[in-house]
């Protein structure tokens, strides 16, 4: 295998490892301003579990929904991201964070009254009531009310705003769960994104997301020589998790990654440069909202 297709394989092993960390977390493992009560099965949350509970977990599990339209009326004026982790939990009647026709099934078969030995389960989810917004592009660079973070570009630096995944496509669940805020970079500046990410059961919290990190990176070095260091760093005074990572093959193109748990939200600012001056200039441009 050449260098340059090793430099594409580790990247992307990369980037699956970095964008999968956290989406299985348990939402009752984050500390959120309140919990909701939700009762497993009841997917509409309205209080009981039907069979058009059953329809919506399928029609979810078949990428033809992402929420109803209708539900408990204490929860419909929740914000989206609340909204998602409650219904998706209360579909996800099996536990094991996915949900699939087996899950439609088996709450049909409840409302039914065909499950024996059925006893129902609750659990308790925290929500944050923090509208996600994207942020904007202005005369003097880009701002994000929801990350409390403004972006000013020193000379070199170009920002600009990268293609979001499913536009093509079309795809609803990569625009409703994944969103590139922003980018920047320059010819000799070295380059970095800002991702957002809704953790669909809900996340952990940031120190739960470093160990998964450790973790991750652990078992990643063992196949691939990738030294890391994981350390934590204040972009505009919030704290950032900071992952960075050399390979053998990329002992002149180093990356950073910068983690930030914020709500049901996974906040990600990837780095890619040659030195360090070109990320100490890159990062620079970082002020509080």
């Amino acid at each position: 295998m050449n260098r340059s297709k090793k430099i594409l394989k580790i990247t992307a092993i990369m980037l699956v490892i970095l964008l999968l960390t956290g989406v299985f977390a348990a939402g009752a493992e984050a500390e959120g301003e309140e919990t909701v009560r939700v009762l497993l099965g009841d997917v509409d949350l309205d209080g009981e579990i039907t069979s058009a509970d059953a329809r919506i977990a399928l029609r979810i599990s078949s990428r033809l929904m992402i929420i109803p339209e209708k539900c408990g009326e204490e929860y419909c004026e929740l914000p989206f991201d609340d909204r998602v982790v409650l219904h998706w939990n209360a579909a996800d009647i099996d536990e094991d964070r996915e949900i699939t026709a087996a899950d439609a099934r088996k709450i049909l078969r409840i409302s039914s009254r065909l499950e024996s030995g059925y006893e129902p389960e609750y659990i308790d989810i925290p929500v944050y009531k923090i509208e996600y917004k994207e942020g904007v592009f202005t005369e003097a660079g880009y701002e994000s009310e929801y990350l409390g973070l403004r972006y000013t570009p020193s000379e070199g630096i170009e920002i600009f705003p990268p293609n979001e995944p499913g536009d093509d496509a079309g795809d609803p669940f990569l625009k409703a769960f994944y969103t590139f805020e922003m980018g920047a970079g320059g010819e000799n500046t070295g380059s970095f994104m800002i991702m957002t990410r809704l953790i669909s059961f809900g996340c952990k919290s940031q120190e739960e997301l470093k160990e998964d990190l450790i973790n991750s990176m652990a078992e990643l070095d063992e196949s691939y020589s990738i030294k890391v260091e994981i350390t934590e760093e204040e972009i505009a005074g919030q704290s950032y998790i900071k992952l960075r990572y050399i390979t053998e093959i990329m002992m002149d193109f180093p990356t950073v990654f910068y983690y930030k748990i914020l709500g049901n939200r996974q906040i990600s600012i990837w780095v890619m440069f040659d030195k360090d001056e070109q990320l100490e200039k890159l990062m620079s441009g970082f002020s509080a909202y």
